[in-house]
């Protein structure tokens, strides 16, 4: 019964300062061991839900700034975040707020401000969400960021299965652009995936989420595993530490995969660490972009950096391709603005 004490301990350290008060009467007196560890947990996470939604609804009531309205209506609930939309009173533009409490950085043993505060804060690039302000605060930090009318790229990519190569290249590019951007500034991203793409109104990918984003420098090592599991390169499934920059060209790679033959290159966490993978039979595929991801999906040491990925053959043979229309939720500013607005009203 060692381990109900532990969660036991959990559950009061948790509830230290916060809202909910009493520890339900089923932890107390747990009916038998595999039974109390299960409701422990749901009862662990349901203190969690009801706090976070407390924490959260304080986050739009004390919003800071003055020229801005919090719209009350659908928000986004993330861990101890929120991302709500706000109404500019003087122009009637709208923009998007991601409200972060220091109750998760201290939880989650994180820096406060987060690193993808002061990331994202100092970033100014295309391919890439804009942070117009961020505001820090004793408990809470507020970023102030541009909204992206477009539907999530992994999406986009569901509806069309797969894209040919001339269509993916043109992303690719972008995408690749983007990166090299970062790497540039010495950041590396740490979770480069589809989802974490968004389209804007060109119909062209911007990278949304900054949350395992980090500083890297030469001569020193990094040993945080995070990331998504089917991006996820060999060194961090083999908890090795690693540069920073390696593990987004993997990741990288697995999408480009996913853009041309709609599956994954790799079907387990065996395969990944053998680095063994296949083509579909039924789709064409050029040599070049199979010697691209032969440079890709190597070992850390021996694969592309973004300089030499740009550089290769596929990313820079033109073949003409004009793009599919795309149509993105809102087609200019003045339309979101107006349609924000007759919410705001309703």
């Amino acid at each position: 019964m060692g381990n109900i004490l532990s969660d036991d301990l959990e559950i009061k350290l948790l509830l230290e300062g916060n809202a909910v008060k009493e520890i339900p009467d089923k932890i107390r007196e747990p009916k038998n061991e595999a039974k109390a560890m299960t409701e422990i947990n749901i009862t662990i996470d349901e203190i969690k839900r009801k706090t976070l939604h407390e924490d959260c609804d304080n986050l739009m009531r004390v919003f800071p700034l003055q020229d801005y309205e919090p719209i009350i209506g659908p928000t986004i609930n993330s861990a101890y975040n929120r991302i709500f939309k706000a109404l500019h009173k003087d122009t009637g533009f709208i923009i998007m707020v991601k409200a972060l409490t220091k109750r998760y950085s201290r939880e989650c043993k994180l820096n406060y401000p987060s690193d993808e505060v002061l990331i994202l804060k100092k970033l100014d690039h295309e391919g890439i969400l804009k942070c117009f302000e961020v505001i820090i605060m004793d408990e809470i930090t507020y970023m102030i960021t541009e909204i992206i009318p477009g539907m999530e790229f992994f999406e986009y990519l569901a509806q069309n299965d797969c894209f040919k190569e001339e269509q993916a290249k043109i992303y690719a590019k972008h995408i690749a652009k983007t990166i090299y951007y970062l790497h540039k500034l010495n950041i590396c991203h740490r979770d480069i995936k589809l989802e974490n793409f968004v389209l804007d109104k060109n119909g062209m990918p911007k990278l949304i989420d900054f949350g395992f984003a980090c500083q890297f420098s030469e001569g020193k090592t990094l040993s945080k595993i995070c990331g998504s599991v089917d991006y996820a390169s060999p060194e961090l499934w083999l908890h090795e530490n690693y540069q920073g920059p390696e593990v987004d060209i993997w990741a990288f790679g697995v999408m480009l995969y996913i853009m041309i033959t709609g599956f994954l290159p790799f079907n387990d966490t065996k395969s990944i660490v053998s680095i063994k993978y296949g083509y579909p039979p039924n789709i064409k595929i050029s040599k070049e972009f199979k010697e691209l991801l032969s440079c890709i999906f190597v070992p850390s040491w021996g694969r592309y950096n973004i300089e030499r990925l740009m550089k290769d053959p596929w990313m820079n043979c033109e073949i003409p391709c004009i793009l599919p229309k795309y149509k993105s939720e809102f087609s200019s500013k003045e339309e979101i603005s107006k349609s924000i607005i007759e919410h705001h009203k309703n």
